[in-house]
């Protein structure tokens, strides 16, 4: 019996203070939702998948609060950038562009983009969902909402990711191939 290929990959979580980071992180990795933040004691967290024959080692790097999040240490080498927004903040979704500066600034290669809507169990929201895809369709990325409380979405994200990652990594049988990153304003394509 063959070996399983481990393939690494790094996901960067970020976003504006209090949407949300830290309890999506806790509920990819099955963890029960707190009301309080309940930080990581490392700056990231592991987490082994087995999808179609392939042992995934994700790991999830929480931004902190602090400067040194913002450096190209905490980019580098991402192959996924999470982008949290809360959906009862009004300018949350336009910062969406400035956390996606970063990783066009800092990941020289091709990487996958999320906008992940937080808080989708609250009755009151500022963005409707419609709202919410146009703006993010602008940004190249894709768009899901979840309730981090709830449970509702992770499920579904997190098979995504995992699903895009596959065919990130394996688009033509072969691991390590190279993409070019294209210039323009909507990020970067596979060419």
């Amino acid at each position: 019996m063959s070996e399983l290929k481990k393939v690494i990959i790094k996901l960067c979580v970020c976003g504006d203070k209090k949407t949300g980071k830290t309890s999506l992180v806790r509920s990819f990795m099955d963890l029960p939702f707190s009301d309080e933040v309940v930080s990581f004691d490392d700056r990231f967290v592991q987490q082994n998948i087995l999808y179609n024959s392939n042992n995934f080692e994700l790991s999830y790097y929480d931004l902190v609060e602090d400067e040194s999040s913002l450096n190209a240490s905490y980019w580098n080498h991402a192959r996924v950038l999470i982008c949290v927004i809360s959906l009862d903040n009004l300018d949350i979704i336009n910062n969406s562009k400035n956390w996606f500066s970063y990783g066009d600034r800092y990941i020289p290669r091709m990487y996958l983009r999320y906008v992940v809507g937080t808080k989708s169990d609250l009755q009151e929201r500022v963005y409707s969902y419609e709202e919410c895809v146009t703006q993010v369709t602008n940004l190249n990325a894709t768009y899901f909402e979840v309730s981090n409380k709830t449970g509702f979405g992770i499920k579904e994200l997190k098979d995504q990711i995992i699903l895009d990652l596959y065919n990130y990594v394996y688009p033509r049988g072969e691991f390590d191939h190279e993409c070019v990153k294209k210039k323009s304003k909507k990020g970067c394509q596979m060419v």
